[in-house]
Parts: structure tokens; sequence; C-alpha cells
């Protein structure tokens, strides 16, 4: 029993200098794996921060009961005056996109039903057809032909001239929040509210 004891009084622990050296290993190697995890989280791009998210303002919108919607005077884009908002007559909204990419338009949701583009040629004096929206460059003015593609590029604005859906309720009288909901086509959607009878 003596000869155990003395056996263990005898044995020397780890040297100061390797127990530090050990621990600035172990603390490397987790430092590595940690940038290796991170890089692979955030990517090349990694402390950029590019901005890439989409973004939409509604600067404007004519929802009112009366011709010449929004100075387009060229198209037929006009709401007979009877007091309410109902299908066939239109809503112009004007936005701006705020993003750093072109923006391509889906759809455009009135009240739960939505509107596709329109998806004729370009033209002089085109109008949008039943239960879609046409677009138009530029927030004011009477613009030529409507844009080809539903495409608006960085900081540029733009009019979206919206056919009110076959189906939407024939009730819907003056000064009544519609919902406006712009799909695009990467998934982003933006909410906003318009009010019929009134432009802003």
């Amino acid at each position: 029993m003596d000869i155990v004891i003395k056996k263990m009084k005898t044995r020397k622990a780890v040297a100061p200098i390797i127990a530090t050296l050990l621990l600035v290993a172990i603390a490397v190697v987790g430092g590595i794996i940690v940038f290796v995890w991170a890089s692979g989280m955030f990517g090349t791009t990694a402390g950029i921060a590019l901005p890439n998210a989409e973004s939409l303002q509604l600067i404007g919108y004519d929802a009112r009961d009366t011709t010449d919607l929004s100075g387009i005077t060229g198209p037929a884009i006009d709401n007979t005056a009877n007091q309410k908002l109902q299908a066939g007559e239109y809503i112009v909204l004007t936005v701006r996109n705020d993003g750093v990419a072109d923006m391509i338009f889906g759809k455009v949701v009135i009240m739960g039903k939505e509107h596709t583009w329109d998806s004729d040629a370009a033209g002089a004096n085109d109008a949008p057809v039943a239960d879609t929206f046409e677009m138009y460059s530029g927030a004011s003015g009477n613009p030529a032909t409507s844009k080809g593609t539903p495409t608006i590029a960085p900081g540029e604005d733009a009019r979206l001239a919206v056919k009110i859906h076959t189906s939407l309720p024939s009730d819907v009288s003056l000064g009544r929040n519609l919902q406006v909901k712009i799909k695009t086509e990467t998934g982003s959607i933006f909410n906003y509210f318009v009010v019929t009878g009134q432009a802003q």
C-alpha cells in the first residue's frame, strides 16, 4: 500500500507551459471552425451588406368616379359617374421602385380578387382588359404607349391601371377603404389602402 501511495506522490502533472499551449491550440481550432461555419452561412458577400430586398412605394393613386384618371387620356381609363366603383371601372396606382434591382409585377389583388398582367403587345392607347392591369411609364402625363413588360427599374416611377375584377361586389360605394396588394414575381407582397372616390 505504501508503494502505491509513493508512486502517486512522485507522478508530475502536465507542465504549465504545455497546458497553456494546449489551451491556445483548442482556442485556435475552435475559432477556425466558427469562421468556416459563418462563411458558409453568409456566403462570399459577408460584411458587404448589399441590400437585395425589394422595396416598393405607393406614391399616389386615383380611384375617383370620373374620366381622365391620373392624367391618362390616351387609353380609355375612365369611370362612369354613378357614385360607386364597379366591375369594368379602373383604379390607377402610381408606384416607385425603391429597391436596387428590377422589379417584375405578378398580380394586383383588390378586395381579394386577383388581376394579372395584360400580356398583349405594348402600344398606344393600350388599356387593360377585364381582370387585368396595364403598366405605363412615369408618374404623370399622358403615356404614348403601355410598357411591354410589367417591370420597373430601380428608382423608376410607373402607373398601374387596374381594370376592376368582374366579380367585385356591385355595392362598393365611394369613400370606402379598399385593400390593395401588389405581388412580385419573386414573392414579395406589398399592402396598401386606397379610398374609392379619392385621388392622392
